[in-house]
């Protein structure tokens, strides 16, 4: 056996300057119809510096896929060299290294890995035994160390990858993927998710992270997957860093032939600044955010899940500011002054609260607030998320006089890329159905003044 390297990989990007080189190797076939047995097969990868991988084993029944014992090991000195040889974007990852082995001897499986990018390690161990109708698979994803700028460069070097078989979009689907852009796209979780859940498997996984290191400090995750006949459960998903941290569980009933999926969690301490940077937005804006969720939905795709999805969450942000410019650039820089005294740069957001609850995809809200030093503005409406249109209200007051006239409040209506923004005069003035209509001595932050009314 001798082939071109790249016919393992992307056989139709083949050409003249081939960086990927060759690979060969020997193999013993032995047998016949009913029984085709593969031994000694040796392989590896020859005239080229860019990765070496070898490929050591046999198959006991070749037909049936039994009875195996394989070996794959790649080394890659340089990812960024590897992603050019194959004609796609260098990405600066490092050096790489993935160890697979696969065993097999009736209905017993063991599988493990091992991936190695630049400093960060990830092992992965499972044993699968298939001797009844209902297999028993029981895992471990373990670490001792993961650095967090280096996740990053993984992800890139993978939307790279991503690209290899493709081909050029037809005009007709580059409109259909300018309508329908984003990480949800083409993904689903049928047939292969879901046959794996209704499979009957009983399923333990642990997960142990020990050692995740970035720029603000060190943490570590533990969590587990467990799934039987009637019920898949992921968490809790507990992870702090840098003053952040996050809590989530996932649960799905099985019994139900819905399927739907519940998500329940909490997070906070995440700074919007850093959240902003790692998606490379240049305009600024800062704050602390905090958030608590309760969810259910449909699990056909993620994007069906966000279509799909009932339940209540709470955003909020604290000791905040965002550039003017960002505020133009969202429309309402047509009233600088609700957020600032003066023109300024930058303008102070002292705190934001967004209770909102969730029905089929649609999303409502009646009470979100936000402050800035000298005006409180409540906004309330719809974003429906499936027919990507929103249907807000914005009504700006000075703070601690809920009852006086809002004047010129704002309306965003239309679709979420484009909304119409447009200015009107104020409703007269408001009135507490119970006659309250002074503020307490202590007002409390972001609550509509209105409903503090004594």
């Amino acid at each position: 056996m001798d082939i071109p390297a790249r016919s393992l990989i992307s056989p139709e990007l083949l050409g003249p300057d081939d960086r990927l080189g060759r690979f060969s190797g020997d193999f013993h076939l032995s047998g016949g119809i009913n029984q085709l047995s593969l031994t000694n097969l040796d392989g590896q990868t020859s005239e080229t510096d860019v990765w070496a991988l070898g490929v050591h084993g046999s198959v006991k029944n070749v037909l049936k896929f039994e009875d195996l014992d394989l070996a794959i090991d790649v080394e890659v000195p340089s990812g960024a060299d590897l992603l050019e040889a194959l004609s796609l974007e260098r990405v600066e990852t490092g050096q790489a290294r993935f160890e697979i082995g696969l065993v097999s001897q009736g209905t017993d499986w063991n599988a493990n890995a091992k991936v190695g990018v630049a400093d960060s390690v990830l092992q992965i161990a499972a044993d699968l035994d298939d001797a009844t109708s209902d297999p028993v698979l029981r895992g471990t994803i373990e670490s001792d160390l993961i650095k967090i700028d280096q996740i990053r460069t993984i992800v890139q070097a993978v939307a790279q990858l991503r690209k290899l078989g493709g081909s050029e979009p037809s005009e007709e689907d580059a409109n259909k993927e300018a309508s329908d852009t984003g990480p949800l796209r083409d993904v689903t979780l049928k047939p292969i998710g879901r046959s794996i859940l209704l499979s009957g498997m009983d399923m333990d996984v642990d997960i142990d992270l020990r050692h995740i290191e970035g720029a603000k400090g060190i943490s570590s995750l533990q969590s587990e997957l467990t799934l039987n006949e009637n019920e898949f459960k992921a968490g809790p998903l507990k992870f702090e860093y840098g003053g952040a941290h996050f809590d989530v569980s996932g649960q799905m009933d099985l019994s139900d032939e819905a399927h739907l999926l519940t998500l329940t969690g909490k997070a906070g301490g995440w700074q919007l600044d850093d959240i902003l940077h790692s998606l490379n937005f240049k305009k600024g804006a800062s704050g602390t955010i905090y958030a608590d969720f309760s969810v259910t939905g449909e699990t056909d795709s993620p994007k069906h899940f966000a279509n799909t999805m009932s339940g209540s969450a709470t955003v909020s942000m604290r000791d905040g500011s965002i550039e003017t410019q960002l505020l133009d650039l969202a429309g309402l820089g047509v009233l600088p002054w609700v957020f600032t005294k003066e023109k300024q740069k930058v303008a102070p957001i002292v705190c934001l609260r967004a209770p909102i609850s969730i029905s089929n995809g649609n999303i409502s809200t009646k009470r979100t607030t936000m402050e800035t030093d000298h005006v409180q503005v409540v906004v309330f409406g719809d974003v429906n998320v499936a027919g990507k249109a929103l249907d807000l209200n914005l009504q700006p007051r000075k703070i601690g006089e809920p009852l006086s006239k809002s004047p010129w409040p704002v309306t965003l209506r239309g679709p979420l890329s484009e909304p119409k923004i447009k200015v009107k005069d104020g409703p007269k003035r408001l009135k507490r159905s119970d006659g309250a209509d002074k503020m307490p001595a202590k007002r409390k932050l972001c609550v509509p003044d209105i409903l503090q009314l004594q």
